[in-house]
């Protein structure tokens, strides 16, 4: 009796089919390491961030009694106010 005819295994390290390539070269690992990395900036950028206090304008109309009103000395005036 003859032994049957042995086939050959496919070598483990074969190359990927052409549907199986991936086109692009995204690596998922990758990925996941530059999440976390920009997750950690991000929550370390929120920390050092403070709001500056919030400030009003406030505009003054200034309308002088007579012609005889000295404007520089009363804008002088307005302008030391703080």
């Amino acid at each position: 009796m003859a032994a049957p005819p042995v086939m050959a295994a496919a070598p483990v390290n074969a190359e990927p089919k052409d549907d199986e390539m991936d086109l692009f070269g995204d690596d998922d690992d990758e990925d996941a390491v530059a999440a976390a990395k920009a997750a950690a900036e991000a929550a370390k950028n929120k920390k050092k961030k403070e709001k500056p206090p919030e400030m009003s304008l406030i505009i003054f109309e200034v309308k002088p009694l007579d012609d005889t009103t000295n404007l520089d000395e009363l804008a002088k005036k307005i302008f030391a106010m703080k």
